[in-house]
């Protein structure tokens, strides 16, 4: 028998017991006798702990508490009653290891499918007029640290605008938008925030050979309003800490962070094709070609592969076509132009294809 502490469920008091294992069942005694006697298949042995007396549910708010867990394992292993799939889990390295494995993969898989699949729906919940108060309360800080004023004169400003204008008056499916000229000491740079807001800086309208080229990165960035996709990144970026500040219950630290957040995205794949997309078929439809941007995102891809990206090519085949396509796309996101616009290959390749139309 096996000393124990009994509580029957109805009071806090506890109460010395002994406890033995007779004909598939738990006896529990005291000096008067037998209190209960509880089936073997009805009770429940919780997992020990390390400092704590081992519980044994019975039941009905019915307890029993041993300190000797020693001889309590000792006792159930002669009525053959094993330890719980938890412990037993517990106890094994390897299932050890492979739920520490999943969880990785689990969290790889959240981060890689459901946060981008969640964030996407949940724009859609986010009303226009909020997004554009979101891209307004970002915009001064972002302007402040990263542009100075634009040198290019108000007449080459507005001959842009007009462009665009006629660009977007073509598109059914165009968004409203307001275009931003500013000169930036990190160079070539043209990108879209919440609400509309498109920056274009003075040293990439330099670099571009043409208009076409100009109106081009425009439209892309056009296509990228279009499909909210800034805002879409800024709920996956903020997603974490979101849930963390709403737990601590101090929400200001969200809105201080977007344009932190709007300034270190990085456009997924995905984006930059869609974004494509709408520039190739926005340009033809006012007769233009994408085949000059794609020549301005060559020229300004400062990379030693710059040139098998410029003819379409993904380098040596083997290995080492890899490895340079690879060096290639990592340094196009590290380059000047479009920080958050990676510039791979296949985008030269389709912006190029695009341009032409097919064939009727």
């Amino acid at each position: 028998m096996i000393d124990a502490i009994y509580f029957d469920g109805r009071s806090a008091k506890p109460r010395p017991v002994r406890i033995s294992l007779s004909a598939q069942a738990l006896v529990i005694a005291d000096d008067s006798g037998v209190i209960s006697r509880q089936a073997t298949e009805q009770i429940r042995v919780q997992e020990p702990l390390k400092n704590a007396p081992q519980r044994i549910d019975l039941g009905a708010g019915a307890v029993l508490e041993v300190a000797d867990k020693v001889a309590l394992q000792a006792l159930l292993a002669d009525a053959n009653i094993g330890v719980s799939p938890v412990v037993s889990a517990q106890r094994s390295w390897s299932i050890v290891a492979a739920c520490l494995v999943g969880v990785v993969v689990l969290a790889w898989a959240g981060y890689r499918w459901l946060l981008p699949w969640g964030a996407e729906r949940a724009v859609t919940l986010i009303p226009a007029n909020l997004e554009r108060k979101i891209g307004e309360q970002a915009w001064p800080q972002m302007d402040r640290e990263m542009f100075v004023a634009s040198k290019l004169s108000a007449q080459r400003q507005q001959a842009i605008r007009d462009q665009l204008q006629t660009l977007a008056a073509a598109q059914p499916s165009a968004p409203a938008w307001q275009l931003e000229f500013r000169s930036s000491k990190d160079g070539p740079n043209a990108f879209a925030m919440p609400g509309g807001r498109i920056v274009i800086t003075d040293e990439l309208i330099a670099k571009a050979t043409s208009d076409d080229a100009v109106i081009g990165v425009l439209a892309h960035e056009l296509g990228h309003v279009a499909q909210r996709h800034s805002l879409r990144l800024i709920v996956q970026s903020l997603a974490v800490s979101a849930v963390i500040s709403l737990w601590l219950g101090d929400v200001s630290s969200i809105i201080v962070a977007i344009p932190s957040t709007l300034a270190s995205l990085r456009y997924s794949r995905d984006f930059e094709f869609d974004a494509d997309a709408f520039a190739i078929k926005a340009m033809r439809a006012v007769g233009s070609s994408t085949v000059p941007m794609a020549d301005l995102l060559v020229a300004l891809d400062d990379n030693r592969d710059s040139k098998d990206v410029k003819d379409g090519k993904e380098g040596k085949e083997g290995k080492e076509g890899s490895d340079s396509s690879s060096r290639s796309e990592q340094r196009g996101r590290g380059s000047s132009l479009w920080s958050t616009h990676p510039i791979t290959s296949e985008r030269i390749k389709r912006l190029r294809a695009g341009a032409v139309a097919p064939a009727q």
